[in-house]
């Protein structure tokens, strides 16, 4: 009977450490790894939508002022301008949606990718500029 007790017991224990403790850990392991596996979407989408768009920009836009000497500060604001509408032609739907649902700031977002991008470039082109010399 004491014996019949005890294994009702710890198999209302082991039920009850299962369904409150180990089910919820697991939900939230599959969530946040969703969630993580989301957000490393979004950042290679708009990484790589990014440089593409700012590679198009250079050639199209910049490098032709400049050769052209009417590289200037609204040249710059226009340039950058066609960037951001690149790259928001450019994103994907997911990555748009995926943006929205967490209520970010999508033009905020391209605009601090693209200056990061060409602040990248200018310490590359330094970089490389300097060891050359060597």
């Amino acid at each position: 009977m004491f014996l019949e007790w005890i294994l009702e017991l710890s198999s209302s224990l082991v039920t009850l450490i299962v369904s409150g403790v180990l089910i919820p850990f697991i939900v939230n392991f599959l969530k946040s790894k969703t969630d993580n596996e989301k957000l490393q979407s979004v950042i290679r989408d708009l990484g790589c939508t990014v440089a593409t768009s700012v590679d198009f920009i250079t050639r199209t836009i910049v490098n032709i002022a400049k050769e052209e000497g009417t590289w200037n500060a609204e040249k710059k604001r226009y340039a950058l301008q066609c960037a951001i509408d690149e790259v928001m032609r450019g994103l994907s739907h997911q990555t748009k949606q995926i943006i929205k649902n967490d209520k970010l700031d999508l033009q905020g977002l391209i605009l601090r990718r693209i200056e990061a991008e060409l602040e990248a470039r200018k310490r590359n082109a330094t970089y490389y500029a300097e060891s050359s010399e060597y």
